[in-house]
């Protein structure tokens, strides 16, 4: 019941749930922005997709690595989706 997206540009994840807006300034480009069933979301940039604490304060977002998604330096995680399993699918 919450809507998310990212500002690539303004490197930021967003979320709108009910009459809250949340967004969560982070210090390089943001491509997907995808919540998980443990509560918190998995935001892909350019060195990987990280864990996002949606409890963190929106002006220091805390991230943990989840996994790097490409190892090539040049490429950067783009038009991320789950599939019916629930499985993360990214583009680079």
């Amino acid at each position: 019941q919450a809507l998310y997206w990212v500002d690539i540009a303004g490197f930021k994840a967003c979320r709108l749930h009910g009459e809250r807006y949340q967004e969560w300034q982070l210090d390089r480009p943001c491509s997907a922005f995808v919540p998980t069933a443990c509560g918190d979301a998995l935001v892909t940039l350019p060195d990987g997709v990280f864990r996002l604490d949606l409890d963190s304060p929106e002006s220091r977002p805390a991230l943990e690595l989840f996994c790097v998604a490409d190892p090539d330096p040049g490429n950067r995680g783009n038009e991320a989706r789950c599939d019916a399993q629930g499985r993360l699918w990214l583009g680079t």
